[in-house]
């Protein structure tokens, strides 16, 4: 609890759905995985709140995706 209050979230063998969720808590725009398989795969990450572009980024290193950018109004997550 103490890390949410100062802005961090911390996620230890969870889904990468799981992450998203809260990431889209803080996101600017909405983020979305297609195909929605790639929730499943699992993970462990802590990122600030407000960095969650810097995350995203982060993700492409540690998992097999992508991200999609060049559509307005949303962050699309797609396999690699």
């Amino acid at each position: 609890v103490g890390a949410w209050v100062k802005g961090r979230l911390i996620y230890e063998n969870s889904t990468l759905a799981d992450v998203i969720r809260g990431a889209n808590l803080y996101s600017v725009k909405p983020i979305s995985l297609e195909p929605r398989s790639l929730g499943t795969l699992s993970l462990s990450i802590t990122f600030k709140a407000n960095e969650i572009e810097q995350m995203l980024d982060n993700l492409t290193e540690i998992l097999p995706i992508k991200i999609d950018r060049e559509v307005p109004g949303v962050i699309i997550l797609r396999e690699e």
